[in-house]
């Protein structure tokens, strides 16, 4: 890989954030460190026809940090890279109409390296549940959710509190309902087993 690969300031892997803490019945307002995690646009820049192309190849969801090792092992596990020194450079998009520049990272491969775009018409295999996954762009993004749902949802502090007990009194429930029925069955198919011995 070439020494003009270029990382500037990617957002950090944990931001701060002001979190509810119940202790003891007792709740308090304090700052936590929450793992980030934002849409990671990966781009392929390549020789097509004599020309230099980019092309979309993939939306992920990851937690900022290595965003350039990920690009590299990402197209490396989809086959569109076989060896490291396939690669140019890797760089963060400037200039790109999307204000995201710094979750859009580029590959640029080596002159002549062989890149058949039809091989992306299925955009890769990545999916989630949240629908982000497997867009080709973070444009697409944007127009699939322009801004994000406001709820208005609330759970009681203590209905939280209260279900790790809560939790575990089912766990004993349904380990003494299985196990009766694991014996019951057991019991069952013994009889099933010598009446039709008798037969």
């Amino acid at each position: 890989m070439s020494d003009e690969v270029r990382q500037k300031g990617a957002p950090g892997s944990a931001v701060p954030a002001t979190v509810l803490a119940v202790n003891g019945g007792e709740i308090r307002e304090r700052v936590d460190a929450v793992a980030a995690e934002e849409p990671l646009e990966i781009r392929v820049v390549a020789e097509v026809g004599g020309r230099r192309q980019r092309h979309g190849v993939a939306v992920t969801m990851r937690t900022p940090g290595h965003d350039f090792e990920l690009a590299a092992g990402f197209l490396c596990g989809e086959g569109i890279l076989t060896h490291s020194d396939e690669v140019w450079r890797i760089e963060y998009c400037d200039g790109d109409s999307v204000d995201d520049s710094d979750n859009i990272v580029e590959v640029h491969l080596q002159p002549g390296v062989e890149f058949e775009v039809e091989g992306l018409t299925r955009h890769v295999f990545t999916s989630s549940s949240c629908g982000l996954c497997g867009r080709a762009s973070l444009e697409a993004v944007q127009i699939a959710c322009p801004r994000a749902p406001v709820g208005t949802f609330r759970l009681h502090p203590q209905l939280l509190v209260g279900l790790p007990s809560s939790l575990r009194e089912a766990c004993l429930l349904y380990t003494s309902d299985a196990a009766d029925e694991s014996s019951r069955g057991g019991g069952g198919g013994g009889g099933g087993g010598g009446g039709g011995g008798g037969g």
